[in-house]
């Protein structure tokens, strides 16, 4: 699985609060339950950036910080949102149409930036190329983009982000 990396930062403060991870459930997390790295950070130019790193999140949960100052506490959450991402590649011939296809599922978040690139290059349509970067199935959720190349030259490793 995938490390998820979840930051939080407190701006402003003027002191060092103590610094408290809980998962979805209120549970406390910390360096020492497994899968998870927690660094507390340290003040800094009056902010502090602290950071929840877990190996383990295989459905969608949300994290909250919380700061414990001696008079206040302050609480930020975030949602980790866990995808399955499923490419379908074709193998053709020399000269042949390719079609490859990618589908992000189970995201509850509608995709913003969606893009094929080769050799981190953005492929747009045009030339030998036909992109369909597709739109976000709120019911299914789930987004699907295709490409399309006419002239298959050999295998090429194509990349898909969301």
């Amino acid at each position: 699985s995938t490390a998820t990396t979840v930051p939080c930062v407190l701006a402003g403060a003027g002191s060092t609060p103590t610094v408290t991870w809980l998962d979805s459930t209120s549970t406390q997390k910390t360096s020492s339950d497994s899968g998870y790295t927690v660094t507390p950070g340290s003040l800094s130019g009056e902010g502090l950036t602290t950071s929840l790193v877990n190996t383990g999140d295989t459905s969608d949960t949300t994290y909250t910080c919380k700061f414990t100052f001696s008079k206040a506490v302050l609480t930020q959450t975030a949602t980790v949102d866990v995808v399955t991402i499923t490419a379908g590649n074709d193998i053709v011939k020399s000269g042949g149409t390719a079609t490859i296809s990618c589908t992000l599922g189970g995201s509850q978040f509608t995709t913003t930036n969606s893009v094929w690139t080769l050799n981190n290059v953005a492929k747009t349509t045009g030339g030998e190329y036909s992109v369909d970067l597709g739109s976000y199935n709120n019911q299914a959720q789930t987004h699907l983009m295709t490409l399309e190349r006419s002239i298959a030259t050999s295998t090429e490793r194509k990349k898909k982000k969301f």
